[in-house]
C-alpha cells in the first residue's frame, strides 16, 4: 500500500514553491532549493514592472514639479515631458 501511495505522489522537484501545482520539471525555473513555475514567474515579472513603473511615475512627478520650480518652466506638460526623458536616460536620485 505505501508503495503506491509513493508511486501516485508527484516528486517534489515537479512542485511549484509558488502555486504548489504539480507542472513536471520541464516547465520550472529552479533556483536553489526553489521551483517556480513558468506562470508564476510571468505573474511576478508583470507585478514587478507595474510597480517598477508606478516608482517610475512618481518620480518623474517630483522631477517635473522640481523644475517648474527652479527652472521657472511655463508649462508642466513641458516640464513632465523633460523629466520623463532624463528619468528614461538613465537618472535616477541616489
Amino acid at each position: 500500500m505505501i508503495e503506491l501511495q509513493k508511486q501516485f505522489q508527484p516528486k517534489k522537484r515537479n512542485i511549484c514553491s509558488a502555486c504548489g501545482k504539480d507542472v513536471g520539471v520541464s516547465n520550472l525555473v529552479v533556483a536553489g532549493d526553489v521551483n517556480i513555475c513558468f506562470e508564476c514567474a510571468d505573474s511576478s515579472k508583470q507585478l514587478a514592472d507595474k510597480k517598477r513603473n508606478e516608482v517610475a511615475e512618481k518620480e518623474i512627478d517630483a522631477m517635473a514639479a522640481e523644475m517648474l520650480t527652479v527652472l521657472c518652466c511655463a508649462d508642466i506638460s513641458i516640464a513632465r515631458n523633460y523629466a520623463s526623458r532624463i528619468y528614461k536616460a538613465g537618472y535616477r536620485k541616489v
